[in-house]
């Protein structure tokens, strides 16, 4: 039988990843997306194409559904559904709680199905948790909620085109180590141990990411790979990953090659100039970004309880705060800031007050403009 998959967000990793996964292994895919705009040209369009990794391989996606997540429709699709997958960005989950017990009431009366099997594909640790709070004393608390981890690049091939650019990238990894249910689908491997996984991706992968997108944008790149091919950023990113890998090693009990070969590939990932990401994919949601657990502070406190430089993730994270300060709101549990060390130190309580003062005088020369190499050595680990 056929099994019937929804995939809430329409985006690259929506319809680029997960659905070029699912078509492969003879899902049935429905699309559901706030972008109205999105929508129809899915349904007018009823198919696009995905161009997929170096060697250009064309793969077209067809006879799916797609509605708007405010209509009758993307609430009925929800209910009949079997599986359920969340390509949202984290920040968002908390928004589908409302859908969600929609969902579930008319699945509840009219399908009688069992509970929602939910798989939260969000870069984040543990999305699934945010999701599950947010479905506490709803008629979607019983959903069974478990997370999958995406590796893979895939970006729209030019503005307002349907078609996708990805990496020949062909596993999502999933956690079981909950066992609430096995998918049936072949490109999805059960994973154990999946928060070791996911927290060591949020500390390579998405660490060396904000290095390169943080930096890049400060150097004024749009192209990703542009930014990360510039041998200042290289050298910053070089220097990062010693330490970041000894920590990662100590903390985790991973293996040193191990863990050397998992953020080699980051880099020469980031490098490649043919996954054409953008730096304004990477900077975007600032404040998440800069919260605790996430890519900057995450890395930087097992960093220093481990003994290792943290030089490099001050100035990332200066170069973060000084993007926040020109580009988004200073905003932070329905608060907003008019100064965004405030805003910091509201998001990182905890944070050393050395590590607060050297962040701040490293903004306040990216306020003055100052050239990268002056602001910081990226050839040793001091301040000039």
């Amino acid at each position: 039988m056929c099994e019937k998959t929804v995939i809430i967000g329409a985006g690259g990793s929506g319809r680029g990843f997960l659905a070029r996964l699912l078509q492969e292994d003879g899902a049935r895919i429905c699309f559901l997306d706030k972008d109205k705009k999105l929508i129809e040209d899915l349904q007018r369009e009823e198919r696009y194409n995905i161009r997929v990794g170096k060697s250009g391989t064309e793969v077209t996606i067809r006879d799916y559904e797609a509605w708007s997540i405010d209509s009758s429709e993307a609430a009925e699709c929800a209910a009949e559904a079997d599986w359920i997958f969340i390509s949202i960005g984290a920040e968002h989950l908390e928004e589908l709680a409302p859908f969600l017990e929609k969902a579930a009431l008319i699945r509840k009366e009219k399908v009688q199905n069992g509970p929602f099997r939910i798989i939260v594909c969000e870069n984040g640790i543990s999305p699934k948790r945010i999701l599950a709070k947010a479905l506490k004393n709803t008629r979607a608390e019983d959903s069974l909620i478990t997370q999958g981890v995406i590796f893979c690049t895939s970006i729209s091939k030019k503005q307002g085109s349907l078609d996708i650019v990805s990496e020949d990238y062909q596993k999502l990894p999933y956690d079981v180590d909950e066992g609430l249910f096995r998918l049936p689908f072949e490109h999805f491997p059960a994973t154990i141990k999946f928060d070791q996984l996911l927290q060591r991706k949020i500390y390579t992968y998405n660490c060396l990411s904000a290095c390169i997108a943080y930096l890049g944008s400060y150097l004024k790149y749009q192209v990703y790979a542009d930014a990360a091919n510039d041998p200042y950023i290289k050298r910053c990113c070089q220097q990062l990953v010693q330490g970041l890998n000894h920590a990662i090693c100590s903390s985790m009990e991973v293996d040193s090659e191990e863990q050397r070969v998992f953020s080699q590939m980051a880099l020469k990932k980031f490098c490649d100039p043919d996954i054409s990401d953008t730096i304004y994919k990477n900077v975007r949601s600032a404040v998440r970004k800069l919260s605790p657990a996430e890519r900057i502070m995450g890395p930087m406190k097992l960093m220093e309880q481990q003994g290792e430089d943290i030089a490099v993730l001050e100035l990332v994270a200066a170069a973060a705060l000084y993007y926040l300060e020109m580009n988004e709101e200073l905003g932070f549990q329905d608060k907003t800031y008019t100064d965004v060390m405030e805003l910091f130190c509201a998001l990182n309580p905890q944070v050393k007050q050395s590590v607060i003062t050297t962040i701040y005088e490293l903004l306040q020369q990216f306020r003055k403009g100052e050239q990268l190499d002056n602001i910081y050595c990226a050839d040793a680990t001091r301040m000039r």
